[in-house]
């Protein structure tokens, strides 16, 4: 059996934040929840979505106020970078507009195509990218319950005999 080829571009971007909204990107980005509660968890096909309120200091430790706060947003993902970005935009409409509308220029999710050219246009090339397991975050995610439910499953049958064990065993949908 031949594995489908998985995308492994990735995507990151800078985007400024406007003069003042930087404590409520702040704010915003200390309530986000993380794990399968995230918003990005029910973006099919995502490995890791990060969100980071950067600002720029020179050599001794001072902010840069030349340079504005800025939202640093990156993502790996099964799918084209065009693709991701319409499906982030149309899948997730409130959450890019909490997150991302305390940018410059932010256009909403009301035209996709200008959110895909907003965020290209912020587009940093990391120079790298992580790839882990050859295989799709779909495939990542069922692993990852069977590993919990073997875990529960043990837990579960500390005490049993070799026989009830094995009636337990057999008797789990696998």
């Amino acid at each position: 059996m031949r594995r489908r080829r998985i995308n492994r571009e990735g995507f990151a971007a800078l985007l400024p934040v406007i003069d003042g909204d930087d404590d409520v990107v702040r704010d915003l980005l200390k309530t986000l929840p993380n794990g399968q509660a995230s918003p990005f968890s029910r973006l099919s096909g995502v490995q890791f979505v990060r969100a980071v309120l950067i600002r720029f200091r020179v050599r001794n430790g001072r902010e840069r106020s030349d340079v504005p706060w800025c939202l640093f947003f990156a993502a790996e993902f099964d799918a084209l970078v065009g693709g991701f970005l319409e499906t982030l935009c149309t899948t997730l409409p409130v959450e890019c507009d909490q997150l991302f509308g305390h940018c410059d220029g932010y256009p909403g999710v009301g035209a996709p195509t200008a959110f895909k050219s907003w965020m290209l246009e912020h587009r940093v090339l990391p120079g790298w990218t992580v790839i882990g397991n050859p295989i799709t975050s779909d495939e990542v995610g069922r692993c990852l319950a069977l590993r919990q439910h073997i875990i529960e499953f043990a837990l579960d049958t500390q005490g049993l005999d070799p026989a009830g064990l094995h009636q337990r065993w057999t008797n789990e949908d696998w």
